[in-house]
């Protein structure tokens, strides 16, 4: 069983799914101090992709107690609307940290700059949420051409698809990397047997209108998709301890 971080209504509205896929939901409340649209985002609260995930140390108090040891703390928060609410939403494909460098919390910056990493400027503050990224294939799915460009040009395989069609609660749409988690044993537990990554949807991919594209796609990377029951919906993604 795996902790799986993830906002609340999508812990509750998928609660019986997860558990098949033994993940143990943890719900994410909304942080008062963001704009209410992304308040219970995985991606707008935790950063990950190098060591441990990050979160703010006042929202890591109301956490269960068991999961923070496996959190690194810090005092930087995402607060308020957009940019400033980007400060951890950043995307990690092998050495290259894929962001919006001057909304990112300084404590991403030195992880990153510790971790040698190569900071790759894009405008798109949302970028993890935007980009629904497999980092042991190197490969990577979004709607935005500005992710799509900047990742191609790291030699990154990108799957360019319709923006639009992912439901967002308070927007027109949402992103693909919102809509979706994606569970990589061989970046986070290689003794793993199996090692073929897992892409999980929010809700019923085959509505989109590229959803052939994307199963094509993702079956010639030899990942397995699960979608679950409903409209594709963005629910800022989820953090797997």
């Amino acid at each position: 069983m795996k902790y799986l971080l993830l906002h609340h209504r999508a812990a509750e509205r998928f609660s019986a799914s997860l558990a098949s896929a033994d993940f143990i939901p943890v719900p994410l409340f909304p942080d008062e101090r963001l704009n209410h649209i992304v308040a219970a985002h995985a991606d707008t609260l935790i950063f990950s992709g190098i060591g441990a995930p990050m979160v703010n140390e006042q929202y890591a108090a109301a956490l269960p107690e068991e999961i923070v040891p496996w959190l690194t703390l810090t005092p930087d928060s995402p607060y308020g609307d957009y940019p400033t609410d980007t400060a951890f939403n950043a995307l990690v494909m092998g050495q290259r940290l894929l962001c919006r460098p001057e909304s990112l919390a300084p404590s991403v910056m030195t992880a990153a700059s510790d971790a040698g990493m190569t900071i790759i400027p894009v405008r798109q503050g949302y970028a993890k949420c935007a980009v629904l990224a497999i980092p042991s294939r190197m490969a990577a799915i979004t709607a935005d051409t500005g992710m799509a460009d900047g990742m191609e040009a790291c030699g990154i395989r990108v799957l360019r698809i319709t923006p639009g069609h992912i439901a967002l609660d308070g927007c027109d749409y949402g992103f693909i990397g919102g809509a979706s988690f994606v569970h990589d044993p061989e970046i986070c537990c290689s003794m793993m047997a199996d090692v073929r990554p897992t892409v999980y949807f929010f809700g019923d991919i085959s509505a989109h209108p590229d959803s052939a594209a994307i199963a094509e796609f993702l079956s010639r990377l030899g990942c397995r998709t699960v979608s679950f029951d409903g409209p594709l919906t963005d629910f800022g993604g989820a953090v797997i301890l």
